[in-house]
């Protein structure tokens, strides 16, 4: 699988960030978790945008206070998947959520298992 990092998206990602998300419908998926509602915005400046103000503006518009990352594989710099780290909880995340949401690239799944002998 190789090494991660965490790094908070910006425009210069636009390409590989929509490449991500497309692999998603690519397999069906219609919802990317831990991604401040990634799959919903065909526009990725305005997703940007949402996901900056989450950060900056805790608790705006019934939104909960919340850091978005993208974990990428450092031997290719791939996006591998999301995370996003939440500040507070709503009543339905505290029921179906909690603090930590991610998702993981559906072709990049299973594979520190499958190359550890896990399965």
């Amino acid at each position: 699988m190789g090494n991660l990092y965490l790094i908070k998206p910006t425009l210069d990602m636009e390409a590989e960030a929509m490449a991500y998300r497309q692999e998603y419908f690519d397999y069906g998926e219609g919802h990317i978790n831990g991604s401040a509602g990634f799959a919903r915005y065909d526009n990725y400046g305005e997703w940007l945008a949402r996901v900056q103000s989450l950060e900056k503006d805790a608790y705006v518009s019934g939104n909960i206070h919340a850091s978005t990352y993208f974990s990428v594989r450092t031997c290719d710099n791939k996006i591998i998947g999301t995370i996003q780290l939440r500040h507070g909880l709503s009543e339905e995340l505290r029921k179906h959520g909690g603090h930590i949401g991610y998702g993981i690239r559906p072709a990049e799944r299973r594979k520190a298992m499958q190359a550890n002998n896990w399965l």
